[in-house]
This record gives C-alpha cells, structure tokens and sequence, in this order.
C-alpha cells in the first residue's frame, strides 16, 4: 500500500479553492473574472496574481478568528469618511523603524493642523493579534500599510474593514537587497507586492523609479520623496583650513556593507588627500588601510549635529534595481545641513544633485578622488555648495512639501 499523504497543515494553497464554511458566506467566486467578490455589498479583491505557493495563505487555518471577523464584516460601518477631518491609522513595522520615522510620524504635526488625527500601531508578530488589529481598522477613515508586504488573507481582511486603504513604499520591495546571497528575484515579494498594490485605493511612493512599478498594477499612484526637516539641522560652519576636512557618512550595519566593498576607492582618496577623514555614524565601523576613521555610535538625539560638524557628505550605492529604489535620506540629510555632497550618480542621486551646483557627481575611483580633493582645498566651495544643497531641501524635500502632499492625498 502507498504511504498516505498528509494533510496540508497551512490549509488550501489558493483560497480561491478553500471549502471552509468560515470564508463562503465572505465570498463568491469567478472563475471568469479572477475576482473575489463578497456576497454583500464592498468592495472586489483581485486574485489575478495568485499561485499555488502555501506561504501566502498561512491564516487561513485560524478558523474561529476567521468566522468571527467575517461576522464583524458585515456590520455597518459607522459614519461616512470625512476627507476633512480623516482619522489616519498607519500600519508600520515598527514605530521606531527609519521609514517610519520619516514617512509617517514626520507629517503628524501637519495632519493635525489640518484637523486629522495619526495614529501608529506596529504590526503585530501574533496572527491572532493581527488579525484583530485588522477588525480594528473599521475604526478609523483611512488605513495607510507602511511598506509591509501582507500575505493575502491579510489583504482579504483589511481591504473588508479599511474605508480607503493606502500602501506606501520607499524602496524596491518587490526585491531581495543589494547584499542578499540569493540574489535580487524573489517570487514571493513580487506575489505580495502585486496583490497588496493592486488592492489599495491609492499608493504613495518615494520617488519615480518606485512609482513605474506600481502603475501598472494602480491607476492613482502618488510621488511623495521622502523629507526632512531641515530646521533641525543646524548649518555646518566649514571653519577646517584648506587642506583639511571631515567626511562623513551616515547610515545601518547593513547598508555599511557599501562602503566596505568601496575599500579601494576610499583608500585611494585616503592616500591622495592626507588631510581627510571619515567620521562614520552607525552602530558598526570599519576600517581602512589609508583613510583614517571616526568611529561615532548613531543616536537619533545627536544624529544631526554629529552630520553638521562634518564638511563633506559621502553617498554611494551600488548600481542596481534595489538602489534605484532608493530615495536618497543620507543625501537630504547632508544638504539639510549645508555639507558638500559627493555621491555617485544612481537613482535619485542623479536628480537630487546638481553637479557644480548642489554637490560633487562622481563615477570613477579618480573623480571620487578629484572631488573630495577639490572640497578639501577649497573651503569656499564647500560652504557655496552646501547652501544651495539647504535651500534645495527647503524648496523640494522638506516636511512642509511632503505634508502638503499628504493632505492632497487624504482629500
């Protein structure tokens, strides 16, 4: 006798095929159309991006929580949306994570001038917990997902409670990272990615690049780049003589990783500019045969002035989809506070400096060398360079700009 095959323990690999009594009196399924309609009037959730894979379907098996948010489902919301006075309820991953802290809580002050109310909830690891935070959102007028790619049954659930759902993103989600050993495709994140883009009302983004990829899957795809208060960066004096000055770079272990694979670039400038150094602010530090370096222990209270007792600003990313998705934060934090920017021209890098104007574009080992040489030598520069980059933040990329865009959003 053949060995009896076990049962699934993550339930139905598609819940288009499901037979849970819980999640037929939710649905009515279409084979012609790939939607999946609920039997009373809301809204439609689109399963045209589903395959068989078990791991976006792992709460189906929490069967009681299921039946009974579904019941929930069906109880009238109370009260229409109020685009005036909107209350906000962002999904994040975690109320101190850098996205969140520049993204969301950033613009609190400017939604409440405007009469809304944010409030912040990070996402629960519990899937019970999840689960009710989900029948929670009924509560508030509008639900942003901050970045967090939800499995679908997730999306099925907030997309039933949430009045108008937003999804905000600020990198190339839909990819593994620049440094990930198993390269930058991932199936599973584009799955996400697809489902949760598709199924929002509206989806803001940090920059075009990000904003290409969701079009296709969202007609009412909103640009808002990421910002910056430049009010709380002071403005760096540039009082070291010619000869002399302090780069610095700001920015994760992880991201780290960048610098340290630039070893023969930053050695090169070490040894051709003996007068440089490199302040690097994190919570791990490297070390380079020819470039001496300043190793300062990043802490969000002292952040901006260890950034403003600098003179030149470093920003280089690799030249890859992920880093096309970035949106340039250690940029607008070096022009917020009047350094000399250096950065190499991928991404938003490319717009955000001017070369000549804003900041220094190098490409080569001998142009990041030119570069850094010609800002140590010349102090004047740097000062003139590092006023237009401020005043280009204050014009583009402050908290101002991006809070109005929020507030277009919301109407």
């Amino acid at each position: 006798m053949g060995r009896k095959r076990e049962a699934n323990p993550l339930g139905p690999a598609n819940p288009a095929q499901t037979h849970y009594p819980a999640l037929q009196p939710l649905t009515q399924l279409s084979a012609v159309t790939g939607t999946l309609t609920p039997s009373r009037k809301t809204r439609t959730i689109d399963l045209n991006h589903l395959s068989s894979s078990p791991q976006d379907y792992t709460l189906l098996p929490y069967f009681h929580e299921w039946a009974q948010l579904v019941t929930e489902a069906f109880v009238p919301v109370p009260s229409p949306y109020n685009p005036c006075m909107a209350s906000v309820l962002a999904l994040v991953e975690s109320d101190t994570h850098v996205c969140c802290r520049y993204r969301v809580l950033a613009f609190r002050p400017a939604l409440q001038a405007a009469g809304h109310t944010l409030t912040v909830r990070a996402i629960p690891r519990d899937i019970v917990a999840r689960l009710r935070l989900y029948a929670a959102a009924r509560q508030f007028d509008v639900v942003v997902v901050q970045r967090k790619l939800l499995a679908f049954p997730e999306i099925v659930i907030l997309r039933r409670f949430a009045r108008k759902l937003l999804f905000d993103f600020d990198d190339a989600v839909w990819l593994r990272d620049s440094y990930s050993a198993k390269g930058f495709h991932s199936g599973k994140r584009q799955r996400r990615f697809r489902a949760i883009v598709k199924n929002c009302d509206a989806v803001t983004v940090g920059n075009r690049f990000l904003a290409e990829h969701a079009q296709p899957l969202n007609r009412n795809v909103v640009v808002i780049p990421t910002c910056v208060e430049p009010t709380a960066y002071s403005l760096a004096r540039h009082e070291r003589t010619s000869g002399t000055a302090r780069m610095v770079w700001v920015g994760s272990g992880s991201t780290l990783q960048g610098l340290e694979r630039n070893r023969e670039m930053l050695d090169a400038i070490g040894r051709a500019v003996p007068g440089v150094r490199l302040a690097v602010v994190c919570d791990r530090f490297p070390t380079f045969d020819s470039l001496p370096v300043d190793p300062v222990r990043w802490n969000a209270t002292t952040e901006a002035a260890e950034i403003a007792d600098s003179d030149i600003g470093i920003g280089w990313v690799p030249d890859d989809p992920w880093s096309r998705g970035k949106c340039g934060l250690k940029l607008l934090q070096y022009m917020a506070a009047g350094l000399a920017v250096v950065a190499n021209p991928v991404g938003v890098q490319a717009g955000m400096i001017t070369h000549g104007e804003t900041g220094l574009l190098a490409t080569t080992t001998n142009e990041w060398v030119n570069a850094v040489r010609s800002l140590t030598n010349n102090p004047t520069l740097r000062k003139r360079l590092g006023r237009a980059g401020r005043e280009r933040v204050e014009r583009e990329y402050s908290v101002a700009c991006g809070g109005r865009r929020w507030l277009e959003v919301l109407a």
